[in-house]
């Protein structure tokens, strides 16, 4: 029977024709906010391209301001420094014809001095030095002392130089004076043209402090004065003295690039290394002297205006952003009223779609307290009830699948438009459960949110999917299995293969051990030695060790394989863990093993069998591959972080090939060395330190050889 229209009727205002779509309010939002977008990008455009040209016009203008200063000091450094040259060439060549015509007194020297010393009112005083650099001749000179400047760069400078020039020297402190200076010289030739000393005169960091003086430079503002190895000759701020930065070649990274692209001058801005403030600067070449004017000027200071400028424009962009928004929002609202018209045709055909849609399930509506306001008769037939015993019933007592706090989040708060689906279990009203898949839509009829439901039996499916996961299970147990049991008769096969061939050789030494005791009171034949009976027993000894060990190992395998992730630990005592594993140990090899105890721990928590049999694998690995008359070391120390102790095996041999590193402890991993195995030995003491929630890890000993440490967690 065609129970559709029977339940549609049930709900007022439900029509199954088709409706026309509602109209979608957001579509409308979206376009006045992307209007507004466009209208506010347009603004904020035009804003930066304001502030833009505003900032260029400010840095211009500090520019210029910084390049006028700095052209302004470099010529007047500049010209100082021509008159200075001036005087001690002059000087120099008066000095150089009294030269020619003998040793001029000293009080020659001193008259024609004190005449050029006439156009040096910047400089502290014309001298004069022998070729040793003993300073003869000059003002200010000292009378208790001789002054020597021959170990001065300076000094050695003129003296190797030839032809007409100026030295001038770095910042450096006066020997006479003991100021800061810079040293102006000139070279001295005798009248065989040989070197005579220099004339020289020194221009203080006071000097140039006093011009910078005059300088107007701001708040914070800076100009400074260097050589052209970036050496502070003197400096000024409003902050204070820099004269213990005098000498100092610590500059900015902007300044070094800015002087490879123009070595005669340009602008660049950085924070100064010397107080940390960010400046504009322009620096100069003072002429062809090897000195270079630095002026800055406060870029927070200079840019204060444009500064402000630009929070003027942002308060600006945010009122009229508010504007906007305003009369978007007057916009919306019109448009608003003029559709709530239509809501009412629009929530009937939702109504009706989502009937549609889910009609062919267990249909049922749920209001926003989560009771049955009505059902579909598949609903009923579904739950083994009337839709009449079905009417108000709350959700929690036919949805077994969720907790109340569950069935609140999921259906509630009721949000038209909105469809979901999940999983859950109906109770019958048998008891009987019905796993579902539950779709659901919110709708908003006459102001009452619903929440249209339709349930849809998933049992056999369910059902099928549990079967079938556990189908998988036990295929994956089967491969497990199997594998287990390759690996068991892998590990036999080895164990064959080891046995083997050492038997044979025990055989074999037995054999000779018997008969050297036959023929012990035999002589040995001429240019042969006797071997003696201890020395067959012993390589019988030897070669069953070797199968021992062999048997160990391949079982020890066999059952860290079959191991569960974790050991039971006890307390152990160390002392006795290490005596057990160097009893292990070959007896003629034994003495080879050095211990180190770096740590005072008596105990640790381990598993003592899985350690020792990791311990003597190490340990035998060692002595295996260090040279005959070498130590190995075994030592034992404590790490705090993380709480473990520490076992290292450190050899001296080849060490460990590269290529096989990263596959180091992997089961039958081997180099080409000649030494007889299978690969296990590693394998198992990387099995054990997993089992013990520790590590095992390889380092280069020094000069050469392998560290290989144990890690055994100790946290509990």
């Amino acid at each position: 029977m065609n129970t559709t229209p029977a339940f549609s009727d049930t709900i007022p205002g439900v029509h199954l024709a088709a409706t026309p779509a509602p109209a979608r309010p957001g579509r409308l939002l979206a376009k006045l906010v992307l209007v507004n977008l466009l209208l506010l990008a347009l603004f904020i455009g035009l804003s930066l391209l304001s502030l833009r040209w505003s900032l260029q016009s400010h840095l211009a203008r500090t520019d210029a301001a910084t390049t006028n200063l700095a052209r302004t000091l470099q010529q007047n450094i500049g010209s100082t420094i021509d008159k200075l040259d001036l005087a001690l060439r002059l000087a120099g060549h008066v000095h150089e014809e009294r030269l020619q015509h003998g040793h001029p007194s000293a009080g020659d020297v001193k008259q024609s001095l004190a005449e050029h010393q006439r156009l040096l009112a910047e400089g502290e005083g014309l001298r004069i030095t022998d070729a040793q650099g003993q300073v003869l001749h000059g003002a200010g000179l000292p009378l208790s002392r001789i002054v020597n400047v021959g170990d001065r760069a300076y000094f050695a400078q003129a003296r190797a130089v030839t032809g007409d020039r100026l030295i001038m020297s770095e910042p450096l402190q006066s020997r006479i004076s003991g100021r800061w200076v810079v040293v102006l010289a000139r070279r001295l030739s005798a009248p065989d043209g040989s070197f005579a000393g220099i004339i020289y005169t020194s221009l203080s960091s006071r000097h140039f402090e006093q011009l910078f003086a005059s300088i107007d430079l701001g708040e914070h503002g800076a100009v400074s004065l260097r050589t052209a190895s970036m050496r502070l000759v003197a400096r000024r701020t409003t902050q204070g003295d820099n004269a213990s930065a005098i000498g100092s070649d610590k500059v900015s990274t902007e300044l070094r690039q800015a002087l490879r692209r123009s070595p005669q001058g340009g602008n660049y801005t950085a924070p100064t290394t010397l107080d940390n403030i960010e400046r504009i600067n322009h620096y100069e070449r003072v002429g062809r002297y090897p000195l270079y004017v630095v002026v800055g000027l406060d870029a927070g200071e200079q840019l204060a205006s444009w500064r402000l400028q630009r929070v003027h424009l942002g308060l600006y962009l945010l009122i009229v952003a508010a504007a906007m928004l305003g009369c978007s929002a007057l916009i919306y609202r019109s448009w608003r009223r003029d559709i709530q018209s239509q809501q009412a045709t629009v929530q009937a055909g939702q109504r009706s779609q989502a009937l549609l849609r889910t009609s062919s399930d267990g249909v049922h509506v749920i209001n926003a307290q989560g009771r049955l306001v009505e059902v579909s008769d598949t609903f009923g037939a579904m739950l083994g009830a009337t839709r009449e015993q079905l009417l108000g019933t709350h959700l929690g007592q036919w949805d077994a699948g969720l907790s109340t706090k569950d069935l609140t989040a999921l259906y509630t708060p009721i949000e038209p438009n909105r469809y979901g689906k999940f999983s859950s279990v109906h109770r019958r009203v048998d008891g009987s459960l019905l796993a579902v898949e539950v779709s659901t839509m919110g709708v908003l009829l006459d102001g009452e949110p619903l929440l249209f439901c339709a349930s849809r039996d998933v049992t056999d499916r369910k059902t099928a999917a549990r079967e079938h996961a556990a189908r998988l299970v036990a295929e994956q147990q089967a491969r497990a299995l199997s594998e287990r049991v390759s690996e068991r008769e892998e590990f036999v096969r080895i164990l064959a293969h080891e046995v083997r061939q050492p038997l044979n050789n025990a055989s074999a030494a037995l054999q000779g051990a018997r008969a050297a005791l036959a023929d012990r009171h035999r002589p040995p034949p001429a240019g042969q030695e006797s071997t003696g009976v201890a020395d067959a027993v012993q390589r019988a000894q030897s070669v069953i060790g070797q199968i021992v060990a062999s048997l160990n190992n391949t079982l020890a395998a066999t059952a860290l394989l079959a191991s569960p992730d974790r050991i039971e630990c006890h307390d152990t005592d160390v002392d006795t863990l290490i005596e057990l594993s160097l009893g292990d140990l070959d007896p003629q090899a034994r003495h080879r093993v050095r211990i180190v105890r770096q740590s005072a721990t008596r105990t640790a928590s381990m598993d003592m069998g899985l350690v020792r049999l990791a311990l003597r694998n190490l340990l035998g690995n060692a002595l295996a591959y260090s040279p005959p008359d070498t130590d190995v070391v075994l030592r034992v120390s404590d790490s705090d972080d993380p709480l473990a102790l520490v076992l290292e095996v450190l050899d001296q041999g080849p060490g460990v090939p590269a290529s096989l590193q990263p596959r180091l402890f992997e089961r039958g991993a081997r180099g080409d060395n000649g030494v007889p195995g299978h690969g296990l030995g590693l394998f198992i003491v990387q099995r054990v330190m997993v089992l013990h929630g520790g590590m095992v890890d390889l380092r280069p000993n020094t000069p050469q050889g392998s560290i290989f440490r144990l890690l055994l967690p100790q946290d509990g």
